[in-house]
């Protein structure tokens, strides 16, 4: 997600059929970490 921004400096149509192309699981890798995010220490 953030490399995309790289090349599409916001979050349009553009850029999310780049992150879809660049991470084809990315709707699923979002729905994991929204469940463990609490449990996440940074």
């Amino acid at each position: 997600h953030e490399l995309c921004h790289l090349r599409q400096l916001n979050h349009s149509s553009k850029f999310w059929a780049l992150v879809k192309r660049t991470i084809p699981d990315y709707e699923e890798r979002r729905t994991r970490l929204a469940k463990v995010r609490g449990s996440l220490v940074l």
